[in-house]
C-alpha cells in the first residue's frame, strides 16, 4: 500500500462526463471520498474542491489547533492531476466500480476535468 491523499470534489461534474455513469449506477459521485498521489508528499492530507472550483487544504493534522473542518485556498497551486474512488454502484451490487478523473488547476481554481477511466 503506498501513501496518498484524501479529496473531496463538491465542483459540478459536467453531464457529458457523468450521464453515461448515472445511468448505470445509483452515485451521486460528488458524495464519493476519493484518493490521489498528484500531490506532493501523499501524508494523507485532506483536500476539497468547493462548489466554486477552489482547490483547499485541510490545516496541518499535527497542528494543536487541527479541525478537519479548516480549510485554506491553495492560490498557489497550478498543476494537472488524476483522482480516483472504488464505490458500490448501487445498493445491491456485490462487486465495486472504479472511476479516475483527470483535473487540471491554475492557481488554485479547476479549469477543466477529463473522465479518465470508468470500469464495473
Amino acid at each position: 500500500m503506498s501513501r496518498f491523499d484524501n479529496l473531496q470534489y463538491k465542483h459540478e461534474i459536467p453531464e457529458r462526463l457523468t450521464l453515461p455513469i448515472s445511468l448505470l449506477t445509483q452515485t451521486n459521485l460528488n458524495d464519493l471520498s476519493y484518493q490521489t498521489k498528484g500531490f506532493d508528499g501523499g501524508y494523507f492530507e485532506n483536500y476539497l474542491i468547493d462548489e466554486d472550483g477552489l482547490l483547499l487544504k485541510s490545516k496541518d493534522k499535527y497542528d494543536d489547533a487541527y479541525n478537519p473542518t479548516d480549510y485554506h485556498f491553495c492560490s498557489n497551486y497550478t498543476g494537472v492531476f488524476n483522482f480516483y474512488s472504488n464505490f458500490y454502484p448501487n445498493a445491491y451490487a456485490l462487486k465495486t466500480s472504479y472511476i479516475e478523473f483527470k483535473c487540471q488547476i491554475v492557481d488554485g481554481k479547476v479549469t477543466e476535468l477529463k473522465l479518465v477511466e470508468y470500469g464495473p
